[in-house]
Parts: structure tokens; C-alpha cells; sequence
């Protein structure tokens, strides 16, 4: 249940830039992240249900990236520092 249920969570509630104070990601850093990502998940190399953990895994990890991305966008649009 739970593993179903945290990805889920995740795109409910994703983590807002606040939890990475200080922390900031350029552009190129997202994108290059997002692929990476993406070709893991496309070279998901487990079968049957650790293939779904894994995918859901990898999914999660480019939601709570997407997120945090969004969040800082917008916050530098707003002119928060």
C-alpha cells in the first residue's frame, strides 16, 4: 500500500523550494537531470514488480525535481531572493 501510495503523495504535495533552502538549479541542470532520468527509466533493467518499484521510483524522483524547478522559477519571477 505505501508503496503505491507515495508517489501518489508526491504529486499531491510536492515539496516546496523552501525544503532546499539555499539550494538553486540552473536551467541546464534540470534539463540534464530530467534526461538522465529519463534513461533510466527507459533502461529499467528488473521484470514484474521491482520493474513498477523501480518506475515509480524513477517517477517520483522527476516530480519532486519538476516541483522544485516550478517552485524556483517561480519564486525568482515573484523576485524573492
Amino acid at each position: 500500500f505505501l508503496k503505491s501510495f507515495c508517489p501518489m503523495w508526491l504529486l499531491i504535495s510536492p515539496p516546496s523550494a523552501q525544503s532546499f533552502k539555499g539550494a538553486e538549479m540552473t536551467a541546464w541542470e534540470y534539463d540534464a537531470m530530467q534526461a538522465l532520468l529519463t534513461r533510466k527509466a527507459q533502461n529499467n533493467p528488473h521484470r514484474g514488480k521491482r520493474a513498477e518499484g523501480y518506475m515509480d521510483g524513477i517517477l517520483a524522483a522527476k516530480s519532486v525535481l519538476h516541483a522544485f524547478y516550478q517552485q524556483q522559477e517561480k519564486e525568482k519571477a515573484n523576485g524573492k531572493p
